[in-house]
């Protein structure tokens, strides 16, 4: 084996045994207690906060929507990047699974709420737990305080790349993971920063029914906020064009005010079909919390095989770094 390789080589087997330290561990969720082998490892996440939390593009989901709607996320797909055919055949040939969704909670507790080495606070002890009010959840001034899921996916280490996914994790490569959801916007709604006070003209073209039913339509916990809720089905052209469909993303606001989309509007369903691992996530309290894998083993195909004297790599272990390799060229330094 080439000199440079085979150091290489030890580095990537050094790394993944750092990985198996917590191979004795388990991660609890929904009843189940998941141990890590050698054919599986586990990766525990935090996602899908409640609004005031919102994505980099504009958008949110109220907390009732992600309580109506978390148990969608079970036995999805959990890929790499949201590399998958289906989603853009010209851009992605073919598919990069590492594994499946196999737990989801909610409410979860965000790592930055109270939380320790990735695990959810005690929800007795946490601002999540105030948001629960009588008729449903409630949104809350601060972040910290917004309700998300918890999720438990299984990585099968036989798939390609999860090995080297395992020792980046290992040596601290700040992966995160991003949602996959389907959602209409004619069941989302708008949220626009309110006037002080709203008036006639406040909202561009709207009328002075508009106002006023816009207004009805706002529950207080928003109104309270600065904020004013339209149904996207009652939204002027004006406010709908504020949104791209295409990029799912607000691209402009409207008549100068900050504008949110809130998909599944106040109390309706989204749905979720899957979750990626990467490098840069479009929502800033997502986190990986836990990531429990036994030791590889060392005739691992990805990993090259093994003798007395070090045995040669196989063609395998030479593929996934290259692709590794490839990868890195988009992560954030």
């Amino acid at each position: 084996m080439d000199s440079k390789l085979q150091e290489r080589t030890a580095r990537v087997i050094e790394r993944t045994a750092r990985v198996a330290l917590c191979g004795e561990r388990a991660i609890e969720i929904g009843g189940q207690v998941l141990r890590a082998d050698k054919s599986s490892a586990y990766v525990e996440f935090f996602l899908s906060h409640g609004f005031p939390v919102t994505t980099i593009d504009g958008t949110g989901i109220h907390p009732q929507v992600v309580a109506n709607s978390y148990r969608t996320m079970l036995h999805k797909v959990f890929d790499l990047n949201h590399l998958m055919k289906e989603y853009d055949p010209k851009s992605n040939p073919r598919d990069r699974i590492l594994g499946t969704i196999v737990g989801v909670e909610f409410p979860a507790f965000a790592p930055g709420a109270g939380a320790t080495a990735g695990r959810p606070a005690s929800p007795e002890s946490s601002p999540v737990r105030q948001s629960l009010g009588e008729g449903g959840w409630k949104v809350q001034g601060e972040r910290s305080a917004a309700p998300g899921i918890r999720a438990v996916a299984v990585m099968h280490k036989q798939a390609e790349l999860v090995p080297q996914l395992l020792a980046q994790h290992a040596e601290g490569k700040p992966w995160t993971v991003s949602m996959e959801q389907e959602y209409f916007v004619g069941n989302s709604g708008f949220l626009v920063a309110r006037g002080d006070p709203p008036s006639l003209g406040s909202y561009g073209a709207a009328s002075e029914d508009d106002l006023a039913q816009w207004e009805r339509v706002t529950p207080e916990d928003l109104r309270e906020l600065g904020w004013v809720y339209v149904p996207a089905t009652l939204a002027p052209m004006e406010l709908l064009d504020c949104f791209d469909p295409e990029k799912s993303k607000i691209t402009k606001p409207y008549l100068g005010r900050e504008t949110i989309i809130l998909f599944g509007g106040l109390d309706g369903t989204v749905r979720y079909y899957g979750v990626g691992m990467t490098p840069a996530g479009r929502e800033k309290e997502a986190a990986i919390g836990q990531v429990l894998a036994s030791r590889l083993r060392a005739d691992h195909p990805s990993l090259g095989s093994y003798g007395p004297a070090g045995g040669q790599a196989k063609t395998g272990m030479v593929e996934g770094l290259a692709i590794v390799e490839l990868l890195r060229r988009t992560w954030p330094e």
